[in-house]
Formats: structure tokens, C-alpha cells, sequence
């Protein structure tokens, strides 16, 4: 940019976004503008080819930061450009950013449960998880994954009163990896044939899990 005696420049100088989405995620584009001078400006944000954020701000001499509220829409890579009109300007081929962010469909979550079950918790669960805009597979623990790969797909695993000897060592040792070294969520409801009473004791599971057995 251009700062030479007697001029008023105001330049984009970052724009920064997350690198992945979630279909309806709420995140912020985080803008940096600069300028020699005191002035004012309309800054435009869009996504792809549509406007989603204009306002008018007031520049201060030096960095100024925003940060503009959006919305994820549909899956896919989406590229965003912020574009900045000052009231006072030197070079305008500085007036423009872009960046780009990987929207995802919604979190796939596994929920698992014995078919010898006894009531409806997982019914339930299944239910409360799908209004919440999850994308929910289920499973039985015999059918479940067994490999770090196979559950790396899934955003959480979801034990519904599920005893140990129904889950190979294979599988629990997976389930450990998988929360362990790839930030994997594990959610364990309780019953009649979990935790201690499910054998849970002295296994990968109780090591994952924050409780004693």
C-alpha cells in the first residue's frame, strides 16, 4: 500500500476463516483493515457470489479488526472476499481479500446398542439426536467398528447401557484410540449392564472414561 506524503490509504490486509464447517455452524470472518488515517469506509463481505454482510466503519490510523457474524450453508468448499470502499483511497487494487473454508454436512454420530436391550433408552436417544440436526447411524456392539479407521467417520460414539464382554478387546481398544489420539467423542449412558455391573472394570473403557468402576 501506498503511504506517500499527503495520501489516504486504507487496504484489507487479512482475512481469515475457518478451515472447516459444519452445515448451520455459527462462525466469524475475522477482517484486519489498515489505514494511514483517520477515515471511513463500506466493507462487503461475500460468499461465493452473494452478499452476505455490508456495513459502514470507521477506520482509526493503524490495524482495525472486525469480525462479521455468518452462517454456514451448504456443504461443499465455499470462498469468501471482503471487499472495502473508502471514502478516501490511494490504490484501490489493495481493497480486496479472499479465503476459503470446507463446509461439511452435519456431525455423523454411532449410536450403539444391544438388541437384548431393555427399554427404550436408545429409542429415545436416537430421537433427541436426529432433532438436533445429527446425522445418526446405529449399531449393535458386535457390529460396531473395530478399527480407528472405521470410527475416525463419526464426529461421537454413543454407548447405550452396553456390557463389556458384548464389545471385542479389538473394538474397546479402538474406541481408546480413537478418543485418545483423534479427539473422538464417546458418550456412555448407563443401566442395568453398564460400568461395573457390565464388567467395565479394568478395561480401556474405564481408562477412557473419566470414573472409577
Amino acid at each position: 500500500a501506498g503511504e506517500g506524503r499527503g495520501e489516504v490509504e486504507a487496504w484489507i490486509a487479512d482475512l481469515s476463516a475457518p478451515l472447516r464447517l459444519h452445515q448451520g455452524e455459527e462462525f466469524s470472518l475475522a477482517i484486519t483493515i489498515r489505514a494511514t488515517s483517520e477515515t471511513g469506509a463500506t466493507l462487503m463481505v461475500l460468499a461465493g457470489d452473494r452478499v452476505v454482510a455490508q456495513e459502514q466503519v470507521r477506520l482509526n490510523p493503524g490495524a482495525n479488526t472486525f469480525a462479521v457474524p455468518l452462517t454456514a450453508g451448504e456443504p461443499g468448499f465455499v470462498s469468501f472476499r471482503a471487499v472495502l470502499v473508502p471514502l478516501a483511497d490511494t490504490y484501490p487494487q489493495n481493497n480486496a481479500r479472499s479465503a476459503f473454508a470446507l463446509v461439511e454436512g452435519p456431525p455423523r454420530v454411532l449410536l450403539v446398542t444391544p438388541p437384548s436391550q431393555e427399554g427404550d433408552e436408545g429409542g429415545y436417544l436416537l430421537a433427541a439426536l436426529r432433532a438436533a440436526g445429527l446425522d445418526v447411524q446405529t449399531s449393535t456392539p458386535g457390529a460396531m467398528p473395530s478399527d480407528v479407521a472405521g470410527l475416525a467417520e463419526y464426529a461421537a460414539v454413543v454407548l447405550v447401557d452396553t456390557p463389556a464382554q458384548s464389545l471385542s478387546p479389538r473394538a474397546m481398544a479402538a474406541l481408546q484410540a480413537y478418543v485418545r489420539d483423534l479427539g473422538g467423542g464417546l458418550v456412555a449412558v448407563g443401566g442395568p449392564h453398564a460400568y461395573g455391573v457390565g464388567g467395565w472394570y479394568d478395561t480401556p473403557l474405564e481408562e477412557t472414561l473419566p470414573v472409577e468402576m
